[in-house]
């Protein structure tokens, strides 16, 4: 029997939790079993309370974990891994080195990373 995982996804500044990415993700994690779970930070623009907040909403998760991060999510999540040390980082268009940002290289801590990013993105270019 395949272990449970539970997805953790951040969104990103501009967005919501339930945005067309997240849904699309989430429909695939939720075929192969995971639990999926997409916080929702629409109240709140500053990455290092987002940061603060995904670390307390997983600490009482039982088993792997996977963050799923979208901009300023990739950021927090990424930030957070840190902490978490989840199994797996998803990361879509990291918001890394914008201004403001108290940590402009973070070091992604997981077992497999993914990173995908556009390479006309006009908010955080792909450098």
């Amino acid at each position: 029997m395949m272990q449970s995982f539970t997805v953790v996804f951040a969104h990103g500044r501009e967005s919501g939790p339930w945005g067309t990415k997240i849904r699309v993700l989430a429909k695939v994690a939720e075929k192969i079993g995971c639990r999926v779970l997409s916080r929702d930070d629409t109240d709140n623009r500053d990455p290092e309370l987002r940061v603060a907040r995904l670390i307390d909403d997983v600490k009482p998760i039982n088993g792997p974990v996977v963050l799923v991060g979208s901009s300023m999510g990739g950021y927090v999540a990424t930030v957070a891994s840190q902490v978490v040390r989840p199994v797996g980082l998803f990361l879509m268009a990291p918001a890394f080195g914008l201004p403001g940002y108290a940590n402009q290289t973070p070091l992604p801590i997981s077992r497999e990373l993914t990173i995908v990013h556009g390479w006309d993105d006009d908010i955080v270019s792909a450098e």
